[in-house]
């Protein structure tokens, strides 16, 4: 009888809305996923091609070597690449992580969700099963959302700003790259300099000739 009670009990604390199950969700809003997913597909690549360059790899070899971890830890390391070359951050990379990681967590939610309605106010949810509730949370703080799913209203206004914040980081990903690009290369000639220096090579314009002939590792 003690075992059925807090059964009971654990259904009604876990209870939730009998939301409907939909296949099918409006125009606009399935538009939307496809920009979405493929400003995100992009992010992706931009972060790959920063961490390629920064560790002196060829695209071939960073297609086959640079996996795809979270986009938070290829922030982390680029932080660390920057710090062991002693090249300056280009950014507020604390500030990009946490951007990224909302980026990508809603990229998440609503290409791998499962769609549902409000069966009286019609309103399409998403269902997000990953985490758990926030400690604060005053019914289901720090509980699993695999055992309460949490419930996420959205809506094509709210898509919209999320597209707005992919476009502005794919805008600050490309000035990273463009000012990190200045970087290596200033860092590629210092390293030829002395390079030159310990050839004993003193004659200025036989340097730069030299300069322009020692491959480099990538085209900038």
């Amino acid at each position: 009888m003690v075992a059925l009670i807090r059964s009971q009990a654990n259904r009604r604390k876990y209870s939730v809305t009998l939301y409907q199950d939909v296949h099918k969700i409006p125009p606009v809003m399935a538009k939307l996923i496809g920009d979405i997913t493929a400003r995100f597909a992009l992010v992706e690549h931009l972060l790959k091609e920063i961490t390629r360059k920064l560790v002196g790899m060829d695209p071939k070899l960073g297609r086959v070597s640079v996996r795809q971890p979270r986009l938070e830890d290829f922030v982390d390391m680029i932080k660390e690449i920057l710090e062991i070359e002693q090249i300056a951050h280009p950014a507020n990379l604390d500030a990009l992580r946490t951007r990224l990681k909302r980026a990508e967590r809603y990229r998440d939610m609503v290409a791998h969700t499962v769609w549902q309605r409000h069966p009286e106010t019609k309103e399409i949810y998403a269902r997000r099963l990953s985490g758990h509730w926030p400690k604060t949370h005053p019914k289901h703080g720090g509980v699993s959302r695999r055992i309460v799913p949490e419930i996420v209203l959205v809506t094509p206004k709210l898509m919209r700003i999320e597209r707005t914040e992919l476009d502005k980081l794919v805008t600050d990903l490309k000035r990273m790259d463009r000012l990190l690009n200045v970087e290596l290369r200033a860092l590629h000639k210092r390293l030829c300099e002395r390079l030159l220096q310990d050839r004993g090579l003193p004659d200025q314009r036989g340097r730069k000739r030299l300069i322009r002939l020692l491959p480099s590792q990538e085209k900038y």
